[in-house]
């Protein structure tokens, strides 16, 4: 999902570099310079990068390049173009509400997944408390069964044989 997110996002960046340079030629003098602000050329590089900012300033951009369609239309950017606009933005709020769905169910999952792997492990500790039970006088077969005690790596915990005191030489 984030991937579809940052498609998304980058047909947008790429839509606003492409009516900026029809945007420029249509409005190429200092009293113009104002509608290059109305569609956001003072906000693009705060906004391209943030998924909510950058929605916003697409569907702004979209209503400003209707507002001076006409002007727009007169260096080519035609109204396919403006709705094109419009079309990714509604592409990227798309991306972005499945995004934050599935964020939001994400917890859910791991309960599901916590309860999936207790329920195996309960299993395996059955199998090892057998295990104990049956293999008691046999320690290699009793050492198969045995299940770290801590998150170690299993050769810390990989005991083989009988169990000596050192103080005592007993077992």
């Amino acid at each position: 999902l984030t991937n579809a997110v940052e498609m998304a996002m980058k047909k947008c960046r790429n839509c606003f570099q492409d009516l900026k340079y029809y945007a420029l030629k249509a409005f190429d003098n200092e009293e113009h310079w104002t509608k290059l602000n109305e569609l956001g050329f003072d906000n693009y590089d705060n906004d391209r990068n943030s998924q909510s900012l950058l929605l916003l300033f697409m569907r702004n951009l979209h209503t400003v390049a209707t507002k001076y369609s006409a002007l727009l239309a007169a260096v080519n950017f035609t109204a396919a173009n403006i709705l094109e606009i419009k079309t990714l933005a509604d592409a990227l709020d798309t991306a972005n509400q499945q995004q934050n769905q599935f964020i939001n169910e994400r917890p859910g999952l791991t309960t599901k997944r916590i309860k999936a792997y207790n329920k195996f492990w309960d299993k395996v500790t059955l199998v090892a408390r057998a295990a104990k039970r049956i293999y008691r006088e046999d320690p290699d077969q009793f050492n198969k069964y045995l299940l770290p005690a801590t998150h170690e790596p299993d050769l810390v915990l990989n005991l083989r044989g009988k169990v000596i005191n050192a103080a005592n030489g007993e077992p």
